[in-house]
């Protein structure tokens, strides 16, 4: 059975809310969709969306990368399509997580009703209830990681997406470490909602994510990197600083003169490949120095 080849991106936008969506977002989301383009990706997964404009945040982007592919005429399977994952907001957030693939490439999986396996990861596989954190307890009811299930368009092979924005404090430990239990990593329900589940394994998943604590550390990202059965042996793909500050106290200014290195300034962000998806060439996309051609 042929093996598929792709690029897949993870990237938190940071706080893509009203007042973003509503200023300049022809602007915004054109940019978001020439930075996907240069990437090559085919699968992306966006952290930080409003759940309330979530829908409409990936659809726009969706619709921009289509409109691309004539602007550059692309080949006939560069199709964009979106899926919003774990849209309701969690106990003191109003985050969403959301999905773009190229469905030349790969292919939403979905219920015998038509309906996509996505939606919330929150427990491990016999169904007990993982700890996700809030920024000031452990034991608090925080955000949860969303998942995607897809498919391989050559073979047909199943696979997993689980991606997560972990607090930014020290419960983020916690939260890290819950995601190399998370039953999505291992398994899909691909049951009709509301019926008896249909729990099937996954090839291979990808775990994801702003983990908000660096990379490596074995106490923290050994829940994912464990080999079975105690993990899903995780492989990480990122070795290098991979978050993006917000300004540069010293300039020089505007922000893209300076080298990219004073820029990514930790290492929080990193994809995890199970064995059987193997990781290629990886590395950080710079979109602040040298800045994208227009």
């Amino acid at each position: 059975m042929p093996n598929t080849t792709f690029i897949y991106m993870s990237w938190n936008i940071q706080t893509y809310g009203p007042g973003k969506w509503y200023a300049n977002q022809n602007e915004r989301v054109d940019a978001i969709a020439w930075t996907i383009h240069f990437s090559g990706a085919s699968l992306v997964s966006i952290m930080e969306l409003n759940a309330t404009l979530a829908a409409a945040i990936l659809t726009s982007i969706a619709n921009r990368l289509n409109a691309l592919r004539g602007t550059l005429n692309a080949a006939p399977d560069w199709v964009w399509e979106s899926v919003t994952g774990n849209v309701a907001p969690s106990t003191g957030s109003d985050e969403a997580y959301g999905f773009l693939y190229r469905t030349g490439v790969l292919t939403a999986a979905d219920s015998p009703n038509g309906t996509t396996v996505s939606g919330r990861s929150t427990t491990d596989r016999q169904g007990n209830p993982l700890k996700f954190p809030t920024r000031s307890s452990s034991t608090g009811n925080g955000r949860k990681p969303a998942y995607c299930a897809f498919r391989e368009n050559a073979g047909n092979k199943l696979f997993s997406v689980v991606t997560y924005h972990a607090p930014y404090s020290a419960q983020a430990i916690v939260g890290t470490r819950s995601m190399g239990m998370a039953r999505e990593a291992y398994e899909v329900n691909l049951a009709d909602p509301g019926t008896a589940p249909n729990w099937t394994a996954v090839t291979a998943s990808l775990i994801s994510g702003d983990f908000n604590i660096n990379y490596p550390s074995a106490f923290t990202y050994g829940a994912i990197q464990n080999a079975p059965p105690n993990g899903p042996g995780g492989t990480a793909t990122i070795f290098e600083n991979s978050t993006v500050r917000a300004f540069d106290p010293n300039p020089p200014y505007p922000p893209y003169w300076a080298p990219a290195v004073w820029w990514r300034v930790s290492s929080y962000d990193n994809i995890f490949c199970t064995a059987n998806a193997t990781p290629g060439a990886s590395g950080i996309l710079d979109v602040l120095s040298p800045p994208l051609p227009r």
